[in-house]
């Protein structure tokens, strides 16, 4: 199974269950799912501790932000932690986890974004609105083929379907409202992985 970004969450979980299902497969002499492996790339697997990484990514590793942002994102963190425990791990409280996530955002992923910087290869600008070319203008070909009659007809795609897109805000926005990304997956992976 493999997955990017926001599959993180997920392939965890689908590997879990299929390794889970195997072991009943197996009493009920059926064969299994060969499943062998998992691959997450740029993975979104557990938001609480990713926090601190904003911090590596923009000020240590290959800095790019200012001292006073660098400052101000490393004094957020233990609050963004502090925060998220409290109203989204310990106990889901939805509004309260919320304002933590917004201030989060704010204080960690705003100043990269302030940046206009291309987030899968930050040595270059984003060329174009990022949720419709994902920084890369090759994108608009890749969707306007994708949109073609003859090919989602070849593929399968009903005529009810909307264009292809990206990225969802729809989708993105309906994820981001129920807060799923702060439902823990990541131990889902160790669990399978030390299984196996």
């Amino acid at each position: 199974m493999a997955a990017e970004s926001y599959g993180g969450h997920y392939i965890p979980i689908f590997a879990s269950e299929v390794f889970d299902q195997n072991a009943r497969l197996r009493e009920l002499k059926y064969a299994e799912i060969n499943l062998t492996s998992i691959m997450i790339g740029n993975g979104l697997t557990d938001y609480y501790s990713l926090w601190p990484s904003y911090v590596d990514f923009q000020c240590s590793l290959h800095p790019f932000q200012s001292i006073s942002a660098c400052i101000r994102m490393k004094q957020a963190v233990p609050r963004c932690q502090k925060w998220t425990r409290e109203s989204c791990i310990d106990q889901f409280d939805k509004m309260n986890c919320q304002a933590a996530r917004d201030f989060c955002d704010t204080e960690l992923e705003g100043p990269f974004d302030a940046t206009g910087l291309n987030p899968y290869d930050i040595r270059i600008p984003c060329e174009g609105n990022v949720t419709e070319t994902l920084c890369y203008p090759v994108i608009a070909n890749v969707v306007k083929y994708l949109n073609r009659q003859d090919v989602r007809e070849t593929i399968g795609i009903d005529a009810k379907v909307q264009s292809f897109k990206p990225c969802s805000d729809e989708v993105g926005d309906a994820f981001s409202a129920t807060l799923d990304v702060y439902h823990e997956t990541y131990t889902h992976a160790y669990r399978t992985a030390f299984r196996a």
